[in-house]
């Protein structure tokens, strides 16, 4: 069997080959904390309240992710595993501050992908109606579907026709299911 040893002589194996003849690499501990540590020579670190900005490339989602092992991770994830603590299974790391290349470890904190929604809902930052890219109604016409269903004149399936969406969205609409926050 053929093995590969850490470089820095802990003695832990990065990689073998398995029964199988198969190449198997390992990654411990300590190895990817200081691949971790990485992420800090491109954050601007700014002032003790700033945000601490990401300086490398940035995804089209606005965050900023980096490359370890052949494993993309979020930069804001390394900059709070690597300052605070290690980050539990299925936990997201949030920002107080809404910026996603934000990496300052007092602008990150723990919750899970609901805690992550509920923040999202509460700070407004949740797409509403023609914020969404494909929608084919917009606030002028969902105020006259509503005004004209209201007249008891027209069903839903004709007043789909008429807007050209499926007669489910006009259901929606109507039982505030989307586009709720507007109100006639």
């Amino acid at each position: 069997m053929s093995l590969i040893l850490c470089g820095c002589d802990c003695g832990n194996i990065l990689e073998d080959i398995d029964k199988r003849g198969r190449k198997r690499k390992y990654l411990h501990y300590h190895t990817k904390k200081n691949i971790l540590e990485d992420v800090w020579e491109k954050i601007n670190i700014g002032g003790e309240d700033d945000c601490w900005e990401w300086v490398g490339n940035i995804r089209k989602d606005g965050y900023a992710d980096f490359t370890v092992g052949g494993k993309k991770i979020l930069v804001h994830r390394a900059a709070y595993q690597t300052r605070i603590k290690e980050i539990p299974k299925d936990i997201c790391v949030l920002h107080t501050c809404d910026n996603r290349k934000c990496c300052n470890p007092k602008h990150l904190f723990l919750g899970t992908q609901c805690d992550n929604i509920k923040d999202m809902i509460k700070k407004e930052r949740n797409a509403k109606g023609n914020q969404y890219p494909n929608t084919k109604l917009n606030k002028e016409k969902v105020f006259k579907i509503k005004k004209l269903y209201s007249t008891n004149k027209y069903s839903q399936k004709e007043l789909a026709k008429q807007f050209n969406v499926d007669a489910s969205e006009i259901s929606r609409v109507i039982n505030n299911k989307i586009w709720g926050w507007l109100h006639a």
